[in-house]
C-alpha cells in the first residue's frame, strides 16, 4: 500500500450523495500470474497459502470496528446474494430449477452439519483463485483482497476451482 499525501494509506471521499467513498493504492508487484499450464503445481501454492492465511485466522482477534462481508449461504448463493439469486435467474428452466433446488438443499445441509468452528470458518481471502496469485523469483504474492471477508475455508477451494471445475484434473486439484 502508498500512503497519501497526507500520509494514510487510505484516502476517504464523498460521492455526489455524500455517502463515503474509499480508495487505496498499491505499488507495483513484478511476476506473472499462475495459470492453468500447470494447474496441479499451482494448486500446491494455493493451497499452502491458504493453509497460512487460515492458520493466522485461529489466533488473530478482529479489531473493534473491523468489518468485511459474510459469505455465508444466503449472501453467496441465496436471496440475499451478492450477485443476485440463481432463483431469479429468468433462463433457468424448470427442469434446471428443480436440479438447483435439490443442489442448494443439499448444500443448506451439509454447511449445517459442518458448522462454524474457528479451524473451518474465519477469515478469508474471497477470491484464492489462480489469476489472483502474482509469482516471481522471490515468491508468491496474493493480491485482490476486496472480496476478503468471514466464511468458511472451503469457499477458498470453491473460488479456486473456478474456471476449471470441469477439468478433467478437478480430483488432482482438490487433493
Amino acid at each position: 500500500v502508498i500512503d497519501t499525501l497526507a500520509g494514510v494509506p487510505i484516502a476517504t471521499f464523498h460521492d455526489a450523495t455524500g455517502a463515503a467513498q474509499f480508495a487505496t493504492l498499491f505499488d507495483f508487484v513484478p511476476g506473472r500470474m499462475l495459470d492453468e499450464t500447470n494447474a496441479e503445481a499451482a494448486f500446491v501454492d494455493l493451497g499452502e497459502t491458504a493453509a497460512r492465511l487460515h492458520g493466522f485466522n485461529e489466533t488473530w482477534r478482529r479489531p473493534p470496528g473491523f468489518v468485511r462481508p459474510h459469505w455465508d449461504i444466503e449472501t453467496a448463493m441465496g436471496r440475499q446474494g451478492r450477485w443476485g439469486y440463481w432463483g431469479d435467474n429468468a433462463t433457468v428452466g424448470a427442469a434446471e430449477r428443480d436440479l438447483l433446488e435439490r443442489v442448494d438443499a443439499k448444500i443448506r445441509a451439509e454447511i449445517g452439519a459442518y458448522g462454524r468452528p474457528p479451524a473451518r470458518h474465519g477469515l478469508i481471502h474471497g477470491d484464492m483463485r489462480m489469476a489472483n496469485f502474482i509469482v516471481d523469483p522471490g515468491g508468491i504474492q496474493l493480491i485482490d483482497f476486496d472480496d476478503c471477508g468471514i466464511s468458511w475455508h472451503l469457499y477458498e477451494l470453491a473460488c479456486a476451482l473456478t474456471f476449471v471445475e470441469h477439468a478433467p484434473e478437478t480430483p488432482a486439484l482438490v487433493a
